[in-house]
């Protein structure tokens, strides 16, 4: 499953994940199972099943009383986003993944949680290869 980081404006990102309906269900099981590895940060990275965009690296961290967060930083060209979740969160999340993978249409998109100032979304079948190109530049904030 890929994913990107979209720098919308001054005071709202968003880390996308984008799939096809296969990634989604997937990504609704890794989510479910990730509520119950309180205390672990897991690198969303080619190991875990992920694929980073555009200088962008993300991880989630599960925490007992995970705040709904994002922490946004820069390592040289690189952007580092953090995604601070409770348990809960987790299934949560996992059942708007779930139901969005499962839509009769195929695609569609779900806004799993307004993490501070990132928004953590999913978007299933909605991005082709040129608008990929599009919002590349966006992502790096060179439109």
């Amino acid at each position: 499953m890929t994913y990107i980081f979209l720098r919308e404006s001054d005071s709202q990102d968003t880390l996308m994940f984008v799939c096809d309906q296969r990634d989604t269900a997937e990504f609704a099981d890794w989510l479910m199972r990730r509520g119950s590895k309180i205390g672990e940060v897991t690198k969303l990275d080619s190991d875990n099943g992920f694929e980073p965009r555009n200088n962008v690296l993300a991880f989630l961290d599960v925490e007992t009383d995970g705040a709904g967060l994002a922490s946004v930083t820069q390592s040289g060209n690189q952007t580092i986003v953090t995604w601070h979740i409770s348990p809960n969160g987790c299934v949560e999340a996992a059942k708007a993944v779930g139901a969005l993978s499962s839509a009769a249409t195929g695609v569609g998109h779900q806004y799993l949680e307004q993490a501070g100032n990132v928004w953590i979304k999913v978007s299933m079948n909605e991005w082709k290869d040129s608008v990929w190109k599009e919002n590349l530049r966006k992502a790096v904030g060179r439109e």
